[in-house]
């Protein structure tokens, strides 16, 4: 019916049957490659459940629409009495305007500047309060008015919004001090450069090979005047440990490490069967409110 589905992802201790009364705060991620969900129970502030999905061939936001409702029914999402439910979107259409400076009716001016609006989308903003910015982006409106159909109480975002915004938050609170923040999926990365616990740089990359990734980091560092050498590099997302690609890295940078649960979130003893740096960005969503 949608072509082929295929689930990375279920670490579920869920027991619907049990005597719990509280709610759940529900996050869903959703890409033109990917839908995931976490769900944490609010009393005990403990994730009980990540599930995650890939797919292929998905042509057009009205198919991708459709996956995503079909996802969302066979999963317990719906059964669940919620406290807060939130969905952050991923595409590479964001940019971001200082808050002094940022007015909502200029919300067009402002993405024209960095990016064409693709028919059938339309324009958000998100505020980012631990960094004193908006970040302006597009969505489909299908998928955003799915989604509304669906749950009339859901919090839509950026996916960089939640990245930025979360890892601000870490850095400010002293989680994290390394300068460099690689964030990496299937097809693309995010990079964050800090000075100190301040944001000084944000943007995402394509790759297809980590000899890509690379180049873009070195260019990056070059551009600011950083010297590899000299630089601490926190890695995020979904990269194993032990991959030849990680130890390249490696052996440009002063230090690299995988980033660590933060001590935000209590996490069932399912989440062992994951790497403590895998999915930071879906496990954050409720982190900053």
């Amino acid at each position: 019916m949608f072509g082929e589905i295929k689930k990375r992802i279920s670490l579920n201790n869920l027991d619907l049957k049990s005597s719990f009364t509280g709610k759940y705060q529900i996050s869903i991620e959703l890409s033109l490659d990917g839908f995931s969900y976490c769900l944490l129970d609010s009393e005990r502030f403990q994730y009980l459940v990540l599930e995650s999905y890939s797919f292929k061939e998905v042509m057009s936001y009205e198919d991708l629409s459709r996956i995503a409702e079909f996802l969302v029914d066979i999963s317990p999402i719906k059964r669940l009495p919620r406290q807060r439910i939130s969905l952050i979107f991923k595409n590479n259409q964001s940019c971001m305007v200082a808050s002094p400076l940022f007015i909502e009716n200029e919300k067009a001016s402002y993405f024209s500047f960095h990016h064409s609006l693709k028919e059938g989308h339309d324009i958000f903003a998100d505020k980012l309060n631990n960094l004193s910015a908006y970040n302006v982006y597009s969505l489909p409106v299908v998928v955003v008015d799915k989604f509304k159909s669906l749950f009339e109480d859901i919090r839509i975002r950026h996916y960089s919004s939640t990245l930025i915004e979360n890892l601000c938050y870490y850095y400010k609170a002293g989680f994290f001090h390394q300068n460099v923040v690689l964030h990496v999926q299937d097809k693309h990365f995010e990079i964050l450069l800090f000075n100190g616990a301040d944001l000084i740089l944000y943007n995402t990359f394509p790759y297809s090979t980590w000899e890509d990734l690379l180049y873009y980091v070195l260019y990056v560092l070059e551009q600011l005047e950083i010297t590899p050498e000299k630089s601490d590099v926190l890695i995020l997302g979904e990269i194993a440990m032990d991959s030849n690609s990680f130890q390249n890295i490696k052996s440009f940078m002063h230090s690299v490490d995988f980033g660590g649960r933060t001590d935000f979130f209590k996490y069932d003893h399912v989440f062992e069967e994951i790497p403590h740096h895998f999915y930071f960005n879906l496990l954050n969503v409720n982190a900053c409110g």
